[in-house]
C-alpha cells in the first residue's frame, strides 16, 4: 500500500501540533487544543495506566479525553514524540500512525519515598494486612529504591499510536494509545 504523500504530510502536521500542545501545556489553550480531536462519543484516548474501558486512564468521549490531557499537562512528565520518525499510513479518509517517544520527569528521591509511603499507607489501611497487599507494597518499595538510585531524572520510553479521520478536509484524532513497553511480566494481573 502506498500512502498519498500530501495526506501523510498533513497527518504529520497534526501530530506536530499535538506535540506542540504537550510542550506548551498552556491550560488557557486546552479547548483550542481539543480541536485536534473528533467530537464523537466513540473517541478513545488510552493512557499508560489504562486497564478497563471507561475507567481512570481509558478515556471514552470528548469530555474524558479533555480530562486526561488536562491531567497530563498539569502533572505528567515532558512528552517528546518522534514526529519526524512517525510511521504514518493513509487509506482514504483514515490514517494510522505509530511512533516512539520518551517521557521525562524529575522526581527527587525524597518525593518518591514520600509518595510510596502515602500509597503504602492507603493500600494497607483499605485492604488490611492481606498477603497480597503486603506483597504489592514490598514490590513497589523495591521499585522505588531501584528508581531513586538511578537519579532524580526519569526517562521512560513510550509507544504512541493513533488513528485519525479526515473530516471536511481536516485530519482529527479518533483514537490514541500511550503505552510503556515491558521487559518483564506485567506488574498487573487479573485474578
Amino acid at each position: 500500500m502506498v500512502s498519498d504523500p500530501e495526506a501523510v504530510s498533513a497527518v504529520r502536521a497534526v501530530l506536530q501540533a499535538f506535540q506542540d500542545g504537550y510542550v506548551k501545556r498552556d491550560l488557557r489553550t486546552l479547548d483550542a487544543f481539543m480541536e485536534l480531536f473528533v467530537r464523537d462519543d466513540d473517541l478513545e484516548v488510552i493512557g499508560t495506566g489504562a486497564i478497563d474501558p471507561g475507567v481512570f486512564d481509558w478515556c471514552l468521549g470528548p469530555a474524558d479525553a479533555r480530562r486526561i490531557v488536562q491531567v497530563d499537562w498539569e502533572g505528567w512528565g515532558d512528552l517528546q514524540l518522534d514526529v519526524a520518525g512517525a510511521r504514518i499510513h493513509v487509506l482514504g479518509d483514515v490514517a494510522w500512525l505509530a511512533t516512539a517517544a520518551n517521557v521525562t520527569q524529575n522526581i527527587p528521591a525524597a518525593s518518591a519515598y514520600q509518595d510510596w509511603r502515602e500509597r503504602a499507607r492507603s493500600r494497607l489501611e483499605s485492604a488490611g494486612s492481606s498477603e497480597a497487599s503486603l506483597l504489592e507494597t514490598l514490590a513497589e518499595a523495591a521499585i522505588t529504591i531501584n528508581d531513586t538510585r538511578q537519579g532524580d531524572t526519569h526517562v521512560w520510553p513510550l509507544r504512541f499510536t493513533a488513528v485519525l479521520l479526515r473530516r471536511q478536509g481536516r485530519w482529527l484524532f479518533h483514537g490514541m494509545t500511550f503505552s510503556f513497553p515491558t521487559v518483564a511480566l506485567p506488574a498487573i494481573r487479573r485474578s
